[in-house]
């Protein structure tokens, strides 16, 4: 996730990265396989290390990316 994070940084404008949609996506977990119960815990956590490590803010489920200057 964080690695896509960095990638989505680079763009020219405002913008916002979905944690549901990531989350839900089977290919983003290891097993291939999405457990359902699971995805509020793993949306929250990413949220946090974003916050931590990238310094963003989340609204909601989408993590705020903000444009370059």
């Amino acid at each position: 996730m964080l690695r896509d994070l960095r990638a989505a940084r680079r763009i020219k404008k405002n913008e916002f990265f979905d944690l549901s949609e990531y989350c839900r996506n089977p290919e983003n977990w290891r097993g291939g396989k999405v457990k359902r119960n699971a995805i509020p815990t793993v949306i929250e956590l990413c949220k946090r290390i974003a916050a931590h490590v990238l310094g963003l803010s989340a609204e909601g489920n989408k993590i705020i990316l903000a444009r370059k200057k």
